[in-house]
């Protein structure tokens, strides 16, 4: 097989394939030693380094492998392919059934999810029959696990063998019914959904939610949990299952997962990626190596700093409101008081025989001018929490900001250390295009940090002490504002 070259994490070399089948990876499975891949436009099987078709009806839904034959769900029907046959056949289920599903179950049963209901096929019989332990209706999905079978109904999750079924959940809101893989885990099962994981147990089930994102494919080989979700592929040990407690092995959106004898296929983003399990002292030594690069440690914090969104942010904010109850309100106030009066007086006096005529007149003005300064406390504010839970409510929007800021810095990060390692390794042919990506990776860091990653490379960059060195005077591992990424805005 030819893949471009290999990186090393920690006890997983992610190779990935140089070229992949067309269309979107739905489904994957191994059929002597060849890998089968199910697309949107069909199924695929690679064969000497080139992808050839065997089916072009319709999408692959799903494949199951039984002990002699591939089974396959497409959009256009189900289809077997033995062993011993060149292609794969169609296989007729019932009116109006359309194969949504397949499973094989521990006996070699095979079982098919259709939208008129469930059909088995038990080991030696030619025919599909429907199976009458569940009441009529559609099926979404049918895993295998733990020696019992799983079926997604609408809203409800039933456990069970032939004949008899259970409803183990029921009324089960959108995302946490609809199944996507059933495995068993040092004697748990563990059952795959978009949200998260249900751990099996009694008396009833427990959900867990990993912090993955969407979850889309569950696998296990030697008590060891893999999932494939929005984040990536991440492996968890036996006993760890749990938020935080997973390992990243291939970053970028993650759909499907098949194990091949010594490897793990991944389909993702960038097509299809095989990891192989190393030893530990293989890991120590391995071939690919990684250049060396600006801690991650640094490179996040240029980011936060240069978008103003460091977690000290509120640091500040919550001081301010916490004094702010002790703060007077401050009024004051001036005024001008002016007044004008005027009086006249006429009079008429008799004296000696003559009349004489008096007149009186006066005129007053007035000004007056007054400030007034007034300082208030109102105490009750020191004891109100309507701060306290608006600063709540501005920190957990910072921090959810924070996290999608990093989360996407951390994969072009790694993701440039991947091309880097291929590029150490590459062949001329394919080196323009690995080192054109590798600066594309870069600038886009850049742009994230304003123009600090790159500063960060150099070696003559001063360490940090108390914080990053400032570059053009302003506050430490703050960038010049030009070429600003959009980022998500909170509120």
């Amino acid at each position: 097989m030819s893949f471009i070259t290999s990186l090393q994490l920690g006890a997983v070399l992610a190779a990935w394939l140089a070229t992949s089948p067309p269309g979107v990876v739905t489904a994957l499975a191994v059929r002597e030693d060849a890998w089968v891949v199910g697309t949107d436009l069909g199924l695929f099987v690679r064969e000497d380094g080139v992808w050839r078709r065997f089916l072009a009806r319709g999408g692959v839904l799903d494949v199951a492998r039984s002990p002699d034959a591939l089974w396959i769900a497409t959009a256009s029907g189900l289809y077997a392919w033995p062993d011993a046959e060149s292609e794969p056949r169609p296989v007729a289920l019932g009116a109006g059934a359309y194969a949504r599903s397949v499973a094989v179950d521990g006996r070699g049963g095979v079982w098919v999810a259709s939208q008129a209901g469930l059909f088995r096929r038990d080991p030696g019989e030619a025919a599909f029959e429907r199976e009458n332990g569940i009441p009529p209706g559609e099926v979404h999905a049918v895993r295998a696990a733990g020696g019992q079978l799983w079926i997604a109904m609408r809203e409800s999750l039933w456990r069970g063998e032939r004949g008899s079924f259970v409803r183990e959940l029921i009324s089960v809101e959108e995302g946490w019914w609809e199944l996507r893989g059933a495995v068993e885990v040092e004697g748990e099962v563990w059952l795959c959904v978009p949200r998260g994981l249900w751990r099996v147990q009694r008396p009833a089930p427990q959900r867990l939610d990993p912090g993955l994102g969407e979850l889309h494919a569950a696998a296990t080989r030697s008590g060891e949990l893999w999932l494939a979700s929005q984040r990536g592929v991440y492996r968890f040990a036996a006993g760890a299952i749990g938020p935080a407690r997973g390992r990243s092995v291939l970053a970028g959106t993650a759909r499907r997962l098949a194990f091949v004898p010594d490897a793990l296929l991944a389909a993702g983003e960038r097509g299809i990626a095989r990891l192989e399990m190393v030893a530990a002292a293989t890991a120590a030594t391995g071939a690919a190596p990684v250049p060396d690069e600006p801690d991650i440690g640094r490179v996040q914090r240029a980011v936060l700093a240069y978008l103003e969104i460091e977690p000290s942010r509120m640091t500040g904010v919550e001081k301010r409101s916490r004094r702010s109850g002790w703060m007077p309100e401050l009024q004051a106030g001036v005024s001008l008081d002016r007044a004008r009066g005027w009086e006249s007086d006429f009079d008429e006096v008799f004296s000696s025989g003559a009349v004489r005529k008096l007149f009186d007149s006066t005129a007053d003005r007035g000004r007056d001018l007054q400030l007034q300064l007034e300082l208030s406390w109102d105490l009750a504010e020191t004891a109100s929490p309507d701060d306290a839970i608006a600063i709540s409510r501005e920190r957990r929007l910072l921090v959810e900001l924070r996290d999608q800021v990093l989360e996407r810095v951390n994969r072009l990060y790694f993701e440039r250390l991947r091309i880097l390692a291929e590029l150490a390794q590459a062949p001329a042919g394919e080196r323009f295009e690995l080192n054109l990506r590798a600066r594309e990776l870069a600038a886009q860091l850049d742009a994230w940090t304003g123009g600090r990653f790159s500063r960060l490379r150099d070696s003559t960059d001063a360490p940090e002490e108390s914080g990053e060195a400032a570059d053009d005077g302003r506050r430490p591992g703050i960038a010049p504002r030009m070429g600003r990424p959009r980022y998500p805005r909170y509120r």
